[in-house]
């Protein structure tokens, strides 16, 4: 795997702000879990990962490339309950 994972203080800014006014508590719950999810997604998908993309607001991603050589995209939705429940099968 290459890069593994951002670390809560390298998140940007802006997807930090927007998920704990929106979502408050359980927004900052999220953030504190993302590395770790992150890490677990692309270890399971054999993806090397570069840092997340710019202009993040809500949800998490982040260019990768796969164990192949090809080029992929993580993509962690945001802590929404729906949006949890709507991405459980992706990683």
């Amino acid at each position: 795997m290459g890069q593994g994972f951002v670390l809560p203080e390298q998140l940007p800014e802006r997807l930090a702000r927007t998920n704990v006014e929106m979502h408050g508590q359980e927004g900052a719950a999220w953030l504190g879990r993302l590395p770790g999810v992150v890490a677990g997604c692309a270890r399971r998908w054999s993806l090397g990962l570069g840092p997340p993309l710019p202009g993040l607001s809500i949800n998490y991603a982040a260019p990768g490339v796969r164990a192949d050589g090809a080029g992929g995209e993580e993509s962690i939705a945001t802590s929404h309950q729906s949006a949890v429940d709507s991405g459980a099968g992706l990683c």
